[in-house]
């Protein structure tokens, strides 16, 4: 049966990686020559992927990644991180310990998964499969954009750090008038209750501000490439809904997939290590390319 036969495949073991003045911290999996290249959620850390790394096919390596603002990595650029430069980093790990760099598997779960659906945008030829988990960047976030894209949400956001009393106010009176769903209403109210967690909000955000794509660009690039698309939704997560997965696959074409799980958006909780141990054997099965 499957749950005799699920181990440990490797042992996940902490590894850096210096880029320009900046230091990424990653864990790292010696498998296979291919490599699935995860990114975790907010306030996590690359950890949160060892349960996913014992569970994956033997022909892939897995690299985690600390995001920056989170774990062990210091991002310390004048400039933002772009996709362009985690691309650099990607392949100079990848060099590091001999495994291929193309034809990855990008994995991310909730925020980690806009960085994936960032990463293939910059380079669809590099990527043969999405593999993304309760995933954030489907939907359009003007609101998102406008904080941070723009000088003047800059500066309201600055300010909020600061004063965000009104901001509270106008979260809970859209929770009471159900414009905010449940789930974003407890995320935001837990995360902006005390300064120094709006601190790290806004030094997170700033620092990935330009890892986003616009879903329809994404639709048309994932069509287009023919890139093997798995989304992968707890049934009752009330923030990462899976209505939202279904209504994006409709508009991308054959080579996306919804699945779900019975549990919220805590999709990597070793409760549901039998449901994720099938959809990684089904999404990573060994193909021609991938054998010696």
């Amino acid at each position: 049966m499957l749950a005799a036969n699920l181990r440990l495949r490797a042992q996940m073991l902490s590894q850096f990686a210096q880029y320009q003045s900046s230091t990424f911290h990653y864990l790292f999996a010696d498998l296979g020559r291919k490599v699935m290249i995860c990114f975790h959620g907010y306030d996590e850390h690359g950890g949160s992927y060892e349960l996913l790394a014992g569970l994956v096919p033997g022909h892939y390596s897995v690299i985690s990644f600390d995001l920056p603002g989170h774990g062990k990595t210091e991002w310390n650029e004048a400039k933002d991180l772009d996709a362009e430069s985690f691309w650099e980093i990607i392949e100079m790990i990848c060099e590091k310990h001999g495994k291929q760099k193309d034809h990855c598997v990008l994995s991310g779960f909730s925020l980690g998964a806009r960085i994936a659906l960032s990463l293939f945008s910059q380079r669809p030829q590099a990527v043969d499969k999405l593999l993304l988990f309760a995933p954030d960047g489907l939907n359009n976030y003007n609101w998102y954009r406008f904080l941070t894209r723009t000088s003047v949400g800059r500066s309201v956001f600055r300010f909020s750090v600061a004063h965000a009393s009104w901001l509270l106010s106008l979260i809970r009176l859209g929770k009471k008038l159900k414009v905010l769903s449940p789930g974003i209403s407890k995320f935001s109210l837990y995360y902006l209750q005390e300064e120094s967690g709006r601190m790290l909000l806004y030094e997170r955000w700033m620092a990935t501000r330009k890892l986003s794509v616009a879903p329809s660009r994404l639709r048309k690039q994932i069509k287009g490439s023919g890139t093997t698309t798995i989304l992968v939704y707890g049934s009752y997560d009330r923030i990462a809904r899976p209505v939202t997965g279904y209504s994006f696959c409709r508009k991308t074409g054959d080579g996306c997939h919804v699945f779900e799980m019975p549990c919220g958006h805590q999709v990597f909780h070793p409760k549901n290590r039998i449901y994720l141990a099938e959809i990684l054997i089904g999404a990573l099965a060994v193909q021609n390319q991938d054998l010696p």
